[in-house]
């Protein structure tokens, strides 16, 4: 898919296709039109069906450990197919919230923040650049992209990085966020819970859209569970994964 209304394929930005100083972690721009995605394992769609469109992925899990990511990362067949990992490092925490926030607290509704602890992993991060491989041309993908993969509470991580750094990305990616059966202490669809007060108290303001697959979507009047995203989402391709695009009245936000 090349278009989708309010986002489309666009040139490498200059930071990134000129990024030759790997030692510095352009924070600031990293996570500015970036894609947030919380809970999400090994999940590679996003970065598949919106490279190019997206140039800048942010992956957050506390349950995969960074052995697990690194070979992902190093594996094209699990990771990102025709695309060469020409940098990755370990970054620290003070690279990636050097100002601290003020952070927003879990309420009376949600659950205790260390309900799964044992399911919880070392807390890493790592930070890798992908290059198109030579033998493919402009039209398979964008020549780079960024990813970005913490451990970490999705619901602090978010008000760490985007509060911290003040910005907002482009997306925030809700898809399977294991609220029921898969280790994730809150709901990340209620927009009362920490997950969803994390994202819309954000001084910097909203994302553009939400991408999820059926979780948002409340069944019986076919609404998002968030009111400020759109009741018709757009389909992406064969994905199974839905834009919700965030409402035209004046929502803080880009």
């Amino acid at each position: 898919m090349d278009t989708i209304t309010g986002l489309q394929r666009q040139a490498v930005p200059d930071w990134l296709a000129g990024l030759n100083n790997q030692d510095v972690l352009p924070i600031h721009i990293l996570l500015d039109n970036s894609l947030y995605y919380p809970s999400c394992g090994s999940d590679w769609m996003p970065v598949q069906y919106l490279f190019g469109m997206i140039h800048s992925f942010v992956y957050v899990d506390y349950g995969i450990d960074r052995d697990a990511v690194i070979h992902a990362l190093h594996d094209a067949h699990e990771g990102f197919h025709r695309y060469n990992m020409i940098h990755c490092r370990d970054v620290a925490k003070s690279e990636l919230v050097p100002h601290g926030w003020q952070p927003i607290l879990p309420n009376n509704r949600d659950n205790e923040p260390d309900r799964y602890r044992d399911s919880m992993k070392e807390p890493f991060a790592i930070w890798s650049i992908h290059e198109r491989d030579k033998s493919r041309g402009e039209d398979y993908g964008p020549e780079r992209f960024s990813f970005l993969y913490i451990c970490g509470d999705g619901a602090a991580t978010y008000q760490a990085l985007y509060h911290g750094n003040p910005c907002v990305p482009d997306i925030v990616a809700i898809i399977q966020p294991g609220h029921g059966f898969g280790c994730n202490w809150t709901d990340y669809t209620n927009p009362d819970l920490i997950f969803a007060q994390s994202v819309r108290r954000n001084p910097s303001g909203l994302p553009k859209f939400l991408l999820s697959d059926g979780c948002m979507r409340d069944h019986e009047d076919n609404t998002c569970y968030w009111p400020e995203y759109a009741t018709t989402p757009q389909s992406i391709a064969d994905s199974g994964l839905v834009l919700w695009k965030r409402n035209a009245i004046d929502y803080p936000g880009r």
